[in-house]
């Protein structure tokens, strides 16, 4: 019982480390949509400024895909993230930006937004990441 109790407390432990990464990235999505001007968050229409938010948050997407193939982003999380990439994307402003870089400087991004949101880069099967507190 005593090894029972050990076990689920390391993966209790491991998924709580996953919940304060995640936190991080969530926090850099804020900042990134907190600052974008008010003409781009009601028309859609990016200013100058607003194109470097744009890359930024294709970089921090691809950074987010890295995390998931490493294993350091939850089942739950991966799932909510993926869905939102998936339709932030679609976004003409960020659609645009991303085909105009080519499928070479973000390529999980880019991989997700042609396979859709049920791509996942994490190739570990379900009691693995279960056993890892994803």
């Amino acid at each position: 019982m005593a090894v029972g109790f050990a076990a689920f407390q390391l993966m209790f432990h491991s998924r709580h480390m996953h919940r304060d990464l995640e936190m991080v990235y969530v926090n850099r999505y804020w900042e990134l949509m907190d600052g974008r001007s008010s003409q781009f968050v009601l028309t859609q229409e990016p200013t100058e400024e607003d194109q470097a938010t744009v890359f930024k948050y294709l970089q921090l997407c691809e950074d987010e895909l890295d995390l998931r193939s490493l294993a350091r982003v939850t089942d739950s999380t991966w799932g909510f993230w993926a869905q939102s990439i998936y339709a932030q994307t679609a976004i003409p402003a960020y659609a645009k930006t991303l085909e105009s870089l080519g499928p070479t400087v973000f390529p999980s991004l880019s991989r997700l937004v042609t396979s859709g949101p049920a791509f996942d880069p994490l190739t570990r099967g379900f009691i693995w990441r279960k056993i890892h507190g994803l």
